[in-house]
């Protein structure tokens, strides 16, 4: 079961600039907080791996800063794009050493080695309608700063910021699943799935049987979202499918073969869903005959215990 809200509330506490550190060149600072790792676990290239192999991202004598800030644009009549590049946002050190960007998060907790532009549009409907500018990045910096000097360079008559960051303590980074709750409905094993695509002329089944010794257990999993994973202001919980993992009692990991899409399986879906909303999933793995036990991870973290002590539906 997930942590409840008020422990999100007190892991997402870090350093706020004071908002009248602020920059004459365009754009006008909302907020801005920034958090510090000594490590994070990357999710560049996990998709598919077994659960408790992760990589993690750590350089020795640097801590990882993560700066999230947002503006309000200035638009004009003329002005109804604002795009500024990774490779031209700059992290400028005490000593004017001038840093650059090498990762984000795609979703919180979810570590990706891609650093972040920072771009918006002007609403259709504006001057009625605002929107801000989000930019989050993560920078590494040596060990023992304290603060630097973060550059969002003006170019070609579109707005741009300067202003101090301050490195706070370090901290542990998010978990990418203390957003939601993940409750198992129900499981169904068999030894086939029936599967079928195309209409008319073109139908066909495609069934999948499962390899001697094994089944497949069909989990349709509930996704309560406490809290949006994204940094754009919509509200929404994201995830895929290979987010999940499913394990049994000795730690190994059972393939994970896809998740239903009407008769169809697929490897993976994107999903989403409204803060206070809850979504269905129906994900398949393929386990031993004899599991009795296993455990749903999201990430890096259990969410449920899953009973497979069930009978055979076919």
């Amino acid at each position: 079961m997930m942590k409840p809200l008020c422990a999100i509330a007190a892991l997402t506490l870090s350093f706020a600039t004071p908002l009248a550190a602020q920059s004459t060149s365009g754009l006008t600072l909302s907020s801005l907080k920034t958090y510090a790792y000594d490590s994070v676990v990357s999710w560049q290239e996990r998709d598919f791996r077994p659960a408790g192999l992760e990589e993690v991202i750590a350089t020795e004598g640097m801590v990882l800063l993560d700066v999230r800030a947002v503006f309000d644009v200035p638009w004009t009549e003329d002005l109804t794009r604002l795009s500024i590049s990774s490779s031209d946002i700059l992290l400028v050190l005490p000593d004017g050493t001038e840093v650059q960007s090498f990762g984000s998060y795609e979703y919180w907790g979810m570590f990706h080695t891609n650093a972040s532009s920072a771009s918006a549009s002007r609403p259709r409907d504006w001057p009625d309608e605002d929107q801000d500018l989000y930019y989050h990045s993560v920078f590494l910096v040596p060990v023992g700063t304290t603060g630097a000097l973060l550059r969002l360079p003006a170019d070609d008559g579109e707005p741009g910021w300067e202003g101090p960051v301050e490195v706070p303590a370090v901290s542990a980074e998010q978990d990418a699943a203390m957003f939601a709750e993940f409750t198992v409905l129900d499981v169904v094993r068999t030894r086939t799935l029936a599967l079928a695509d195309g209409r008319d002329s073109r139908a066909f089944t495609s069934p999948m049987t499962a390899p001697e010794g094994h089944v497949f257990a069909d989990l349709d999993i509930e996704v309560l979202a406490f809290a949006a994973n994204e940094f754009d202001g919509d509200g929404r919980f994201y995830w895929h499918t290979y987010d999940f993992r499913l394990t049994g009692p000795d730690g190994e990991t059972y393939p994970l073969i896809g998740e239903r899409f009407i008769d169809k399986l697929l490897d993976s879906q994107f999903n989403g869903v409204a803060v206070g909303d809850t979504a269905d999933r129906r994900a398949i793995w393929l386990v031993p005959e004899g599991a009795a036990q296993a455990t749903l991870m999201f990430g890096t973290s259990p969410v449920a215990e899953v009973s497979l002590d069930t009978p055979l539906a076919d």
